[in-house]
């Protein structure tokens, strides 16, 4: 059995391997982001395919979800969402509460997030190629699914 201290070392580490893989994991998602077309001639950012995902898996949310679920500011939420909308990608819609607007995702956008996920998987995929048996493969899938209950 591993000291306290053992422990204490082996999570610095990964926390210290961390640090050097999120801006590498960041930047691979930016390059295969930025191959995929887009009518309007733009790239979408990491930050925007997220906006699309969280639409997607709410139906429809206000701007003011959105930015609290995004931890940003709601101004900046909504120059996302305008981003979105002039794309195609979103409808901003009225709600009963006549001070709220709540957003959903277009045909393109669903279309859009269905080519960027399919392209995210596949890039990860490749790089989890490193896994040399299926369970090490669904470990890894088991520990991605833990961080996200742990810090959403």
């Amino acid at each position: 059995m591993k000291s306290m201290e053992q422990i204490n070392q082996d999570l610095k580490s990964a926390i210290r391997n961390f640090y050097i893989a999120i801006p590498q994991i960041n930047k691979e998602i930016t390059n295969i982001l930025r191959q995929i077309e887009l009518k309007s001639g733009q790239v979408l950012s990491f930050e925007q395919i997220t906006a699309l995902s969280i639409i997607h898996s709410n139906e429809s949310i206000t701007i003011n979800e959105l930015a609290e679920e995004q931890k940003i500011f709601k101004t900046a939420a909504s120059k996302r969402i305008k981003k979105l909308e002039e794309c195609g990608y979103v409808q901003i819609f009225p709600t009963d509460d006549k001070r709220l607007k709540a957003v959903c995702l277009t045909l393109e956008g669903e279309l859009l997030l269905e080519e960027a996920t399919v392209a995210l998987t596949h890039s990860i995929k490749q790089c989890l190629d490193c896994c040399k048996t299926e369970q090490e493969f669904e470990e890894f899938v088991e520990q991605l699914i833990y961080f996200k209950k742990l810090f959403i």
